[in-house]
């Protein structure tokens, strides 16, 4: 697996987890050539819910639950 489906596979999970909390989220996703689009150039999810915001930068190079 690659690196950038990696990382789009922990943020679609990170997303997934937050609409069954109930969240509306939006999701970054990649431009033009590959370039990175995150939101504001450091999130990658934002979620909304209730007039609670939480912006959310998503990790893939740490192993948990070990």
């Amino acid at each position: 697996m690659n690196r950038v489906s990696k990382g789009n596979r922990n943020q679609n999970k990170c997303r997934k987890e937050l609409e069954r909390e109930g969240f509306l989220c939006y999701t970054a996703r990649r431009g033009f050539m590959g370039q990175d689009i995150d939101i504001l150039h450091m999130w990658d999810v934002l979620a909304y819910k209730d007039g609670c915001f939480r912006l959310i930068q998503v990790k893939s190079n740490k192993i948990y639950g070990k």
